[in-house]
């Protein structure tokens, strides 16, 4: 039996798995400090968040397009209350990896099944956070062309909606902090339309989880069409 299922759960109800035994992540760093971090990136960049009437108030998955450095940083900055998934090779890196744990973020192996990963993702979002998440798995065009299942699956899991989130102006091209916009440079965060995913009780088959991935995949590339067109500005 996959130990991320708990079928003893009525049909009707999210069956979220036994997270009794999951690290509970402090963040009060992370809440202490995301004011003083989202004023500063208004300050270093002409920063315009679109449509934050489409944030929910509570729990949310935010599936982000992820084309430069500078991606986790700023969607987890503007948005109180988030936690982002990251890749695990970050927390290699000595004191940027005790960062990262220290702000609450959630490390990912992108390669092999993570259901530890998994299991803290469903804790943050059982207490009423939100999550970000770029299905990408790593920088790329932006476009949402390459979608992983993982939202899908915790949107399933959990039933919390799907918010697409459209990243533009975040990366100038280049490499590593090459590629970061210069100061004053245009950053544009756009907030899509939530996306209520039913949720479904265990068994959750891998055709389930492609349904919904695809067409969570075609409302991300609608959306970052969309909010190109609003913006006026393309993705590099």
């Amino acid at each position: 039996m996959d130990e991320l299922s708990r079928p003893d759960l009525p049909a009707h109800l999210p069956d979220l798995p036994d997270l009794s035994r999951v690290r509970v992540p402090s963040t009060r760093l992370l809440d202490a400090a995301q004011p003083g971090v989202d004023k500063l990136i208004h300050l270093v960049w002409k920063t315009t968040v679109h449509h934050p009437e489409r944030v929910p108030d509570g729990p949310a998955i935010f599936a982000c397009n992820h084309v430069g450095l500078f991606d986790g940083p700023l969607a987890v900055a503007l948005l109180p209350q988030a936690q982002a998934m990251a890749k695990k090779e970050l927390w290699s890196v000595g004191p940027l990896g005790r960062l990262l744990d220290a702000l609450g973020q959630v490390p990912i192996d992108r390669w092999n099944p993570d259901p530890g990963c998994l299991r803290r993702c469903i804790q943050l979002l059982d207490a009423g956070r939100k999550l970000v998440i770029f299905p990408e798995m790593h920088r790329g065009k932006g476009d949402f062309e390459n979608f992983k299942g993982g939202a899908a699956y915790l949107a399933m899991v959990t039933g919390v909606p799907v918010v697409p989130v459209a990243l533009l102006g975040t990366s100038v091209g280049g490499r590593g902090l090459a590629s970061l916009p210069r100061p004053r440079g245009e950053v544009h965060v756009v907030y899509g339309d939530k996306v209520e995913v039913e949720p479904k009780a265990w068994p959750r088959t891998a055709a389930d989880v492609a349904d919904v991935t695809e067409m969570l995949r075609g409302v991300c590339q609608q959306h970052i069409q969309q909010a190109q067109a609003e913006v006026g500005l393309e993705l590099p």
